[in-house]
């Protein structure tokens, strides 16, 4: 095992990196030192590309609602992030990040520069799980579906949304795990939806055992709705 010291040291030497590569901007570089890269073995090639040569292969994807809370809202940049940040995040992201940046304040009228940039992060991760569904439905031949998980655990004062990560306690089944609650850990300290974590459980293993989730190829599932009912969304 590599000391985190050491680790740290040998990340800072490394060169810069090329956000493009074979013609693909890949967004997501930049926002962590850890990520899977196309080596031609473990990942042999783009991932839409690889997902469309596939057959038969049965495929379930989804996203939260609010990816980005996990990013934006433990470490306070929600609060605290300037227009100048916004930018910053559009340029590693878009090919017109002043353009961009503007479309998400003129959607998003009332909302400060952090909030606009944690839609943006969001929106990168639902766009790229949306767009291998598609690529995978379209080519594959295998049945796909998606899912988006819209829980919002009451953690930090209500300001974490349905952030990255929140479904996988539900997925396994261990919402019950010491470490998971607390009013500044994942699941905040209040009561969990009493059926939740099994309806999610229940899917997942249906899915990995008889390739059917529980809802009909070719639509999303949403998980802990934000109306406290259960939604089939049509496509995709």
């Amino acid at each position: 095992m590599v000391p985190d010291a050491r680790l740290v040291a040998l990340i800072g030497n490394l060169p810069p990196i090329d956000h493009v590569a074979h013609g693909f901007l890949d967004t997501a570089l930049g926002s962590s030192p850890f990520r899977p890269v196309i080596d031609g073995i473990l990942v042999p090639g783009q991932p839409v590309r690889t997902v469309m040569a596939a057959t038969g292969t049965d495929l379930l994807i989804g996203t939260t609602s609010d990816e980005a809370d996990t990013y934006t809202v433990p470490c306070g940049l929600v609060d605290t992030a300037t227009d100048a940040d916004l930018l910053a995040t559009a340029r590693r992201r878009f090919a017109d990040p002043a353009r961009q940046a503007a479309a998400y304040r003129a959607r998003f009228p009332a909302e400060n520069p952090g909030r606009l940039l944690s839609h943006l992060i969001t929106d990168t991760f639902t766009a790229g799980s949306r767009r291998l569904a598609q690529a995978h439905a379209s080519r594959s031949g295998g049945r796909t579906f998606g899912y988006e998980f819209t829980w919002r655990p009451p953690a930090f004062a209500g300001a974490l949304g349905a952030c990255h990560c929140v479904e996988l306690p539900f997925v396994f089944d261990r919402v019950d795990l010491p470490a998971l609650r607390g009013e500044c850990a994942l699941l905040g300290a209040d009561a969990l939806p009493a059926s939740l974590a099994t309806e999610v459980h229940d899917a997942w293993v249906r899915f990995a055992a008889t390739g059917q989730p529980g809802w009909r190829q070719g639509t999303t599932h949403r998980f802990g709705d934000r109306d406290g009912g259960r939604t089939l969304v049509a496509g995709l």
